[in-house]
């Protein structure tokens, strides 16, 4: 990986103050690019979340405007 080191300021960045600082910008090249229609969105829901009453309207709404979910245990979020 080529690192280049380029001079900017903090005044460019919020337009307060004029003091250099330095940045390390990396290239970012696209591992692979998804074309439309190549794949499939799931929301998946925590299953704590859907157990809810008032979560019943929201699962009903999903399924109402065809949005793909699943409902399993999460560890971490309610929504992923």
């Amino acid at each position: 990986i080529n690192v280049t080191t380029q001079p900017t300021t903090i005044s460019t960045l919020l337009g307060i103050i004029d003091s250099p600082v330095k940045t390390n910008l990396v290239p970012m090249k696209p591992v692979q690019t998804l074309k439309p229609g190549s794949f499939h969105i799931t929301l998946c829901i925590d299953n704590a979340e859907a157990s809810r009453p008032t979560q019943k309207v929201l699962l009903e709404h999903l399924t109402k405007n065809s949005i793909s979910f699943d409902v399993r245990k999460l560890n971490i979020g309610d929504f992923l």
